[in-house]
């Protein structure tokens, strides 16, 4: 179109004229184009009038699509770009960015990554806001890369501050990995922060692996101070379940936990049912 050949001709002039108009929606459509044309052609000079231009999330915005071209092309660039944002939105917007970036080649080493892992180092550098981003966006490869510098974050200072959906996140994605060394190391984990990863990571292997899953808790000792957290996770269900399949299900278990039914908001007769056909 008309634009799009101006953006050839003369890129500076159709941004500023971009920049002056007053319909929004208009500037939203045409944007992206201009930043990606002058990130490639002009990366500084992008960024320049990309401060200069824009505001709050239009900035933000022109700023991720900006870096993801740089990224693709110069990521050291792209990362020198990243460092000389101001702690906010744009920043955290192109943290994610960032991080699958530095993320593609970890562990930096042939072996585990080790504290010093520039990757690892990258992230504990980052202000919160930022760090969160990132972390939403790497914590899949880092736990399928290696596990074990992932847990030694977790159960860091930085790692215990994480929000309980980020930790949650973590936890399924370790046990993706390894569902029964991932309950193995619940143990270490401060009684605070325990149950939401036993919980997660409990849910996550009866969702892809439930006959494994089952046997392992059916046979955990019953002084495994996890286990009423297992139990509740194991029953959750049952309030969408009939009473035939729940009761199926709660044969597995020894009949001292039954009573964790108590604590799902069934009504009475539904439980009294269940444990009736699970008698039998």
């Amino acid at each position: 179109g008309a634009f799009a050949q101006w953006l050839e001709k003369d890129l500076e002039s159709a941004a500023n004229w971009l920049a002056d108009q007053e319909s929004l929606q208009l500037q939203d459509e045409l944007r992206p184009a201009v930043i990606k044309q002058w990130a490639k052609k002009d990366p500084e000079g992008a960024m320049e009038w990309t401060i200069a231009n824009l505001e709050g999330t239009r900035q933000a915005l022109a700023m991720e699509e900006l870096i993801a071209t740089v990224a693709a092309k110069d990521r050291d660039l792209a990362v020198k770009f990243f460092d000389e944002l101001a702690p906010g939105v744009a920043r955290n917007k192109t943290a994610r960015i960032i991080a699958k970036e530095i993320f593609s080649s970890f562990p930096a080493g042939e072996t585990d990554a080790g504290e010093d892992d520039p990757a690892i180092t990258w992230i504990k550098n980052l202000d919160q806001g930022a760090r969160d981003a990132a972390l939403m966006q790497i914590t899949d490869v880092w736990a399928a890369a290696d596990p074990a510098s992932l847990k030694t974050y977790l159960l860091s200072d930085l790692g215990t501050a994480l929000a309980d959906h980020q930790l949650e996140l973590a936890a399924v994605y370790l046990a993706q990995k390894s569902p029964p060394a991932m309950m193995e190391w619940t143990k270490e984990i401060p009684p605070r922060k325990q149950e939401i990863f036993v919980k997660s990571a409990m849910e996550s292997w009866l969702r892809d692996q439930p006959q494994a899953a089952k046997k392992w808790f059916v046979d955990l000792p019953k002084t495994d101070e996890r286990r009423p957290v297992i139990i509740a996770t194991y029953l959750d269900d049952f309030k969408y379940l009939n009473e035939d399949i729940a009761a199926e299900r709660l044969r597995l278990l020894p009949k001292e936990d039954w009573q964790a039914l108590d604590q799902l908001g069934l009504n009475a007769e539904k439980i009294e049912k269940i444990k009736e056909l699970a008698e039998r």
